[in-house]
């Protein structure tokens, strides 16, 4: 069996790997995950997305750095960035002046 990170018997690598939304353990949907990717290009913090979302900072930490939802993306255009600044107002969210400064 190869190894590395997808192996060749692995059910990745087959096809059959349940991603997302039907992976029974899943506790965000994808358009949760473009969220997440979208707030933390606009500057929302891993801690307060993981807040919002009612998850754990690893589930949140693990989407930004691409390790979970990898089939998902978000550009930085725009779009994307009108996209974050949505989320951020219909969540409520308002930088801290410390967050504003960096």
């Amino acid at each position: 069996m190869a190894r590395g990170p997808v192996a060749a018997g692995s059910a990745v690598f087959a096809g059959f790997a349940y991603r997302g939304e039907v992976n029974g353990r899943a506790k965000l949907t994808e358009h949760d995950a473009a969220d997440v990717l979208a707030s933390y290009a606009a500057g929302m913090s891993i801690r307060d997305m993981a807040a919002v979302l009612g998850v754990s900072y690893g589930t949140v930490h693990n989407i930004v750095n691409g390790k979970t939802w990898r089939h998902v993306s978000v550009g930085l255009a725009t779009v994307e960035r009108e996209r974050a600044d949505n989320v951020r107002r219909r969540l409520g969210f308002v930088p801290s002046h410390v967050g504003r400064g960096l």
